[in-house]
């Protein structure tokens, strides 16, 4: 009864209120509407993280692997047959050990090769026993107004699809823009640059060795081995090299069931939006366990008929009818001889291989019996991929009536399917990976989804905080960092961001210690060198600054950045300040302050630059914003 006295009394109140003073009755305010942000449902706890955990230092085991070398003197005629094939040719080579007349040839023929977007070109040359590629920069009628030379110093055969060139750069191997494509018999853009161009950006990296070589490669310094050897098929075979033992080493089509044949091919013949499970390394595979246990390849759902992937031939080959067919026989040794290249065979070999299952009086086709005709020329078509458009592959999807194939790149698949899925072997604990897959895709809204409802890990955290930055919800994308590093505190992503986070929220303590990780992790990280050495720049501590700077300076990859600082430093010495703008200048050519900066220490060379340059339009660059007032 006294609730409802007071409800009444309140209600005269406000009435005799409204009346006397004319102001707008009070209403309670309106509940706030439900969340409709996903990133909403993200519990992150804000636990501090313990700078004191050690660096993960475990050595790879490699005793069992005896070297392809050691296979030699007991399988001499399939040795000898296997070092003709493409997977033996293929991997990283210092230029001067290939055969120098075949070299030479096609430096000799190259062409220029332009980057429209970025206003660069290149260029291969020959000088002697020397090898180059020249980087200009083009004006706006298209001219040279300035070129470096870039030593050639290692190529990367792709077996039969072409080459790939690289520079030594602080011992360590950096991918040059262009590429020599075999078939196609012209140079033109590597892949990785037919959006922006990276120039020098791009270092070799497990992913991509992996597939073009033996284990060791993972030093990426001399020696790399040549090729892929016997154990990358054959597992690590040391104990069989002494017992001779059958069952000490793997015999992919004597002892493997056809789906554990067909992934050993796979590991890299099928490489579409991979993702790596957590705690494994691209070279962990070992021929006989399940290819998912080690990095799980998605595959678009559903496949397109009419394009093709490079590195995606066993996707193809399981869409055919044959293969569901025939999915416990049918495997890629079913036609191809893993020893012996398949350039080597006629095309009658490979009209036998199909007339094993098929009778050839059921082809209806009039031109059945023509001698240029084959049932690969009806089912089996080559045509250029939609990745890597120079490149001409054979259809593994085998189709009664293939569509023709369709010109340019593909769009976004609608929908991903993990490659154990697609063979008819689904894994549970997929859930993190395939938002991974998803987001590498660019499907952003599944990847945030189910993100969101997976168990965590670093690099779903590291997801997290992608898209929480993008709302700039910095705080939270703060935790989502925080949170990966206490699952590994080794994630350098979650490194990197974390550091800057605590920058920009005025926390260098905690910035300090990512940074300071990241460099026992790696002495010569360039994000960390560089990025920490601004924050000390800006805030007073220049000794230590130019230290972390000479230190990126030293691996012969820095950024424009690094080389700016260090002019900066060295206005006292002319000549020296001269020798760090023309580094900095050819990282940022187009940049205003190093133009003003070459124009003050008289460089010789700027008055015919520099109105060429001014043509193209020039601002300010990553390399000089930084820079307390820009640099004054």
């Amino acid at each position: 009864m006294a609730r409802g006295h007071a409800v009444v009394a309140m209600l005269l109140i406000a009435l005799i209120g409204a009346c006397g003073d004319k102001r707008e009755p009070q209403h309670d305010p309106p509940k706030p509407a439900p969340s409709t942000d996903p990133l909403d449902a993200v519990n992150l706890a804000d636990a501090p993280l313990d700078w004191t955990r050690p660096i993960a230092t475990a050595a790879r085991d490699l005793s069992g692997f005896a070297g392809s070398q050691a296979c030699k003197p007991c399988h001499a005629v399939i040795y000898a047959s296997y070092e003709r094939h493409s997977m033996a040719r293929t991997g990283m080579r210092p230029i001067a050990s290939v055969d120098q007349a075949w070299i030479a040839k096609i430096f000799d023929a190259g062409t220029e090769v332009k980057h429209a977007r970025s206003g660069f070109s290149y260029r291969p040359s020959r000088r002697g026993h020397t090898y180059v590629i020249t980087e200009a920069l083009l004006g706006a009628d298209g001219a040279p107004i300035e070129t470096w030379d870039e030593p050639v110093t290692h190529v990367l055969s792709a077996g039969s699809y072409g080459l790939a060139f690289y520079t030594l750069r602080g011992g360590r191997l950096v991918h040059l823009p262009i590429d020599y494509y075999a078939k196609a018999e012209r140079w033109d853009l590597d892949p990785m640059a037919f959006g922006g161009n990276p120039r020098l950006g791009v270092m070799l990296d497990t992913y991509c060795i992996s597939c073009h070589s033996d284990e060791p490669a993972r030093r990426f310094v001399d020696p790399l081995p040549g090729g892929v050897g016997c154990e990358r098929c054959h597992g690590p075979s040391k104990l069989h090299v002494t017992s001779l033992a059958a069952e000490d080493t793997v015999g992919p089509k004597r002892k493997l069931a056809a789906r554990r044949q067909l992934e050993v091919c796979a590991e890299c013949h099928q490489s579409t939006f991979p993702v790596l499970r957590d705690g494994r390394d691209h070279f962990d595979f070992r021929p006989g366990e399940p290819l998912d246990t080690m990095r799980i390849n998605f595959v678009a759902d559903p496949a397109e008929p009419d394009r093709m992937k490079l590195l995606a031939h066993a996707e193809r080959l399981v869409q055919s009818a044959c293969w569901r067919g025939a999915k416990d026989v049918l495997t890629c040794t079913t036609c191809h001889d893993p020893h012996k290249s398949s350039l080597e065979q006629p095309a009658s070999y490979w009209d036998g291989k199909c007339l094993q299952c098929h009778e050839r009086a059921a082809c209806t086709d009039p031109r059945r019996d023509d001698p240029g005709v084959h049932c690969s020329t009806c089912h089996m078509r080559s045509g250029t991929t939609a990745n890597v458009p120079l490149v001409v592959v054979t259809d593994h999807w085998i189709q009664r009536r293939p569509p023709p194939i369709a010109p340019g790149p593909t769009g976004k698949p609608r929908a991903l399917a993990a490659w154990s899925t697609a063979i008819g072997e689904p894994v549970e604990g997929l859930a993190a990976v395939t938002a991974l897959a998803h987001a590498d895709a660019g499907l952003s809204d599944e990847a945030l989804r189910r993100a969101i409802t997976a168990v965590p890990t670093a690099q779903i955290d590291d997801l997290l905080a992608s898209a929480f930055l993008a709302k700039h919800r910095v705080r939270d994308a703060g935790l989502a960092y925080r949170a990966a590093l206490h699952l590994d505190p080794d994630d350098t992503t979650a490194l990197f961001g974390y550091a800057k986070i605590m920058l920009d929220t005025k926390q260098p303590a905690e910035a300090r210690h990512a940074f300071e990780r990241m460099l026992q992790l790696d002495p010569e990280d360039l994000a960390a060198l560089e990025t920490f050495g601004i924050y000390l720049y800006r805030t007073g501590d220049r000794a230590h600054a130019v230290e972390l700077f000479k230190r990126a300076a030293a691996t012969q990859r820095a950024s424009g950045i690094t080389y700016v600082a260090l002019a900066f430093d060295a206005r006292t010495d002319p000549k020296q300040e001269l020798a760090w703008l023309e580094l900095a200048w050819r990282a940022e050519p187009r940049d205003r302050w190093i133009l003003d900066e070459l124009a003050r220490v008289h460089d010789p060379k700027l008055e015919r630059r520099r109105a060429a340059i001014e043509k193209l339009g020039v601002g300010a660059s990553a390399a000089t914003v930084w820079l307390p007032n820009h640099g004054q």
